[in-house]
């Protein structure tokens, strides 16, 4: 859930009364701003007022259309018998029932994707033996919280090693937070996602993932940004895949219907996925 601050007004200030002078002249002892400047101020402030609502309708007409975790997925945020799903403060837990490594794997979700539809891959990366924490963002845009990552460490002490990856904007938001914490993190994973960021000195460990029929990503912006990614990341393509199948929330506007089923899609990324970390040093 969505924690809201409060907020409050300050009391007004009170105004110290204006003392005239000895001559019966306050004009002498006290200096007035001319009428001119209160009014450009006044101006100035509305001005303000206007360009603040005017990005809060924006910011509004951006975010109230969100694409929908599909039942499969709702599904999927339930326990098995392979997976105990754990409900937390804005973030899904999957704990292995058996087999589980010392390796964990934090997700952010794509943006304006309830992040619930991203619930079957972490089910299939689960059952794979990884412990995977699915975040949770402010009015799904993970650029509202990008260092979300940085309070799971300390809430699950049992995992030695930490492995970070999103989608889309989540994707590009996780790349962000690695290259701040590259030394608490042992590898970073992107699904239709860039980095922005230089990662070549960090000596972090990247997989890439993309979909050979994704559109809704810009190819021109994930070929500027490949020098941001060290020499050694592994790149891997799914055939038939695109840009939504890597979560189960239906077609993203501008993507290109999958030749495969997203199930489908989401078992081959958890089993690239699952191959990598365990062959991470």
């Amino acid at each position: 859930m969505t924690k809201q601050r409060k907020s409050g007004k300050r009391p007004p200030a009170k105004k110290a009364p204006v003392k005239a002078s000895a001559s019966g002249s306050s004009a002498s002892s006290v200096s007035l701003p001319a009428l001119g400047s209160r009014r450009a101020w006044s101006a100035t402030a509305r001005f303000g007022a206007v360009i603040v609502a005017v990005a809060c309708v924006l910011f509004y007409m951006n975010i109230k259309d969100v694409y929908e975790a599909q039942n499969s997925a709702l599904a999927a945020t339930e326990s098995n018998s392979q997976v105990t799903v754990e409900r937390g403060d804005a973030a899904l837990a999957f704990r292995p029932v058996e087999g589980m490594g010392d390796t964990g794997f934090i997700f952010y979700p794509g943006g304006k994707v309830e992040y619930e539809a991203y619930a079957p891959l972490m089910q299939q990366m689960a059952q794979r033996g990884i412990f995977c924490v699915l975040v949770e963002m402010p009015f799904e845009l993970a650029i509202l919280e990008k260092s979300a990552a940085g309070v799971y460490p300390a809430d699950y002490p049992e995992i030695t090693n930490w492995v970070i990856g999103g989608h889309d904007m989540g994707g590009r938001m996780a790349a962000s937070y690695a290259a701040k914490n590259a030394e608490s993190l042992s590898g970073l994973v992107l699904l239709g996602a860039y980095s922005s960021k230089d990662l070549t000195q960090s000596g972090l460990p990247v997989l890439s993932i993309t979909a050979e029929l994704d559109t809704v990503v810009d190819e021109n912006k994930m070929e500027r940004n490949r020098e941001n990614l060290p020499e050694d990341t592994l790149e891997k393509t799914i055939a038939g895949g695109n840009h939504s199948g890597f979560g189960d929330y239906g077609l993203q506007d501008g993507d290109t219907e999958a030749a495969i089923p997203a199930a489908q899609q989401q078992e081959q990324t958890a089993q690239i996925i699952a191959d990598w970390i365990a062959a991470l040093p």
